[in-house]
């Protein structure tokens, strides 16, 4: 029921493999306010959706695309997961162990996620609470897939959209000062992304 996997050596360089889902929706960030977030909610989970889940699952924790340490069920409940991905080489984010929880308040997959980080942030498109401000959670499509999502995840930490920033402290200070915004994404990355966090 609840599977982890290891997969820290996966390289940055194995994220240029196709997905199935337009990459230009990827890495849009939503410049609209954020959805207000549904309260967590015990629901009945069918076998149909229990195999996409389980099928996205196994994807996801087996990934050659994205650099996925680990992945499992938060106490068994299948729509609910905790994942943590290792941050790309040459970046502030280098070294850090950044855990994200996905909720599946709605039936997957007509419904996707609602992608939250556990790992405290400083970036733009980070809302104070964790959510990730993206464009392909926020306007779903059912045959994006979960490496879909880590692997805009991924790239939108890397390539900050200040346009599309929610959090206030780290727009300002990523459109007056760049090193400085660089440096206390390290200093984040050095406090809150170890791996025993």
């Amino acid at each position: 029921m609840g599977g982890e996997s290891s997969n820290s050596s996966n390289s940055t360089s194995t994220r240029e493999t196709t997905t199935t889902t337009n990459i230009s929706t990827v890495y849009t960030p939503i410049i609209e306010p954020i959805k207000p977030s549904r309260p967590w909610t015990e629901r009945y989970i069918s076998i149909k959706e229990e195999k996409a889940l389980d099928a996205q699952f196994n994807k996801l924790k087996n990934s050659k695309m994205v650099p996925i340490h680990s992945c499992k069920y938060v106490n068994s409940k299948k729509n609910n997961w905790e994942v943590i991905f290792l941050g790309t080489e040459g970046t502030p984010y280098e070294s850090g162990y950044f855990k994200v929880q996905l909720l599946f308040k709605e039936v997957f997959p007509e419904h996707g996620p609602e992608a939250k980080f556990i790992t405290k942030m400083f970036h733009p498109n980070i809302a104070s609470d964790g959510h990730v401000c993206m464009q392909l959670l926020n306007c779903w499509n059912e045959k994006t897939t979960m490496e879909n999502i880590f692997y805009g995840i991924i790239d939108l930490l890397d390539n900050p959209v200040p346009e599309g920033g929610y959090d206030n402290d780290a727009k300002k200070e990523l459109q007056k000062d760049y090193d400085k915004y660089m440096d206390t994404v390290e200093e984040y990355t050095e406090k809150y992304a170890h791996q025993d966090c």
